[in-house]
């Protein structure tokens, strides 16, 4: 019974090495197309609270950041797009200490879930702000069959033929010509495909 203990307890640790060396090496991997990856830095309003966000690599190899656009990370390991992110955030002005931290999510290379969004598609809005400075708006929804979805304040937004990287432009638009916010930050973020 006692050899039974110990070879179950040598088969744990066994495990849980190879699952730290897997967490290691994949921090490692250079990022591509279809990759979701968490960004996370420091709130602009409490130094105390950190903001993370997650993204997608797309079609062309870049994520997208609502305050500066798109750009380059394929073929780049995650400490590497880390050193890229304050070189675009406007925080960076402010504070000279501004870090950030990209972590790899989930490896997904199929192209289902970059190709333009349709009706049927789950996506994840997280508006900044909107409600109250420092808070953050998470709506989970599928585009409904006319192709729209519905924003908090702001009413419905068709969003068909758009991607992670275009829709927060559309969804700032309509924010701003409701007179609702000017320059709303928002990510979205495509969860599934329609069948």
């Amino acid at each position: 019974m006692r050899m039974f203990a110990i070879l179950g307890l040598l088969l744990l640790v066994g495990i849980s090495c190879v699952g730290g060396i897997n967490s290691r090496a994949n921090s490692e991997q250079p990022l591509a197309r279809g990759d979701l990856i968490e960004v996370t830095w420091l709130s602009t309003f409490n130094s105390r609270d950190t903001v993370a966000e997650r993204l997608r690599v797309d079609e062309r190899g870049q994520i997208y950041m609502p305050w500066n656009g798109s750009f380059e990370v394929a073929g780049l390991i995650p400490n590497q797009v880390a050193a890229k992110v304050p070189a675009i955030h406007p925080q960076c002005l402010t504070s000279p200490d501004f870090t950030a931290t990209v972590s790899i999510i989930e490896r997904n290379r199929s192209l289902e879930i970059l190709s333009p969004y349709k009706p049927g598609d789950t996506l994840q809005i997280r508006i900044h702000d909107l409600m109250a400075v420092g808070e953050v708006e998470t709506i989970t929804t599928p585009i409904a069959p006319n192709g729209t979805v519905t924003l908090p304040l702001a009413g419905p937004v068709n969003l068909v033929g758009l991607s992670d990287a275009t829709a927060p432009k559309a969804i700032a638009d309509v924010y701003s010509e409701k007179k609702v916010m000017n320059k709303a930050l928002a990510f979205v973020l495509k969860t599934s495909s329609a069948k």
